[in-house]
């Protein structure tokens, strides 16, 4: 997938990758590069896998907050 994008929408990922966990094997990036080949933009790609990761991150704080109630 990431071979479907320009060279420099790479470049572009490979840079940003290093701002978030597992590089560019991490969920978030992932989730862009599928984003960015399915024809979204960079900023677009980046805000829908924003959302992903804060559903993830929301769903993690509500298990946890179940299993401290009990």
């Amino acid at each position: 997938m990431l071979k479907d994008l320009t060279k420099k929408s790479q470049e572009k990922l490979k840079e940003h990758a290093k701002l978030h966990p597992g590089g560019m094997r991490g969920k978030h990036m992932k989730n862009m590069v599928k984003f960015m080949s399915d024809g979204d933009s960079f900023s677009v790609a980046h805000s829908k896998a924003k959302k992903l990761d804060n559903k993830k991150l929301d769903n993690k704080k509500d298990k946890k907050d179940k299993k401290d109630k009990y």
